[in-house]
């Protein structure tokens, strides 16, 4: 209790600071359930981000380094054309 306070401020200014703490109690609370929840569906990207860069393409592309024009355009028709 300071000086100059009556009972009643006293009692007032304990209920003002308890409800204070516990505004901020319940903003920390929320912010981390966020941030647990933020951290859960941000693994969960990565990994589906991760399993698709890693695995192979649906189709295989021929390598065509060192081949010449005419290999590349038969190459080329082949694979528009689905092999006819």
């Amino acid at each position: 209790m300071k000086d100059n306070e009556t009972l009643n401020e006293f009692e007032a200014r304990l209920k003002r600071e308890y409800d204070e703490r516990q505004a901020v109690e319940r903003r920390e609370q929320v912010r981390s359930s966020h941030g647990d929840e933020y951290a859960t569906l941000k693994a969960g990207m990565l990994s589906n981000v991760r399993a698709t860069l890693t695995r192979k393409p649906a189709t295989e592309y021929p390598d065509v380094r060192g081949m010449s024009d005419a290999e590349y355009q038969a190459q080329r028709s082949r694979l528009v054309r689905g092999g006819r």
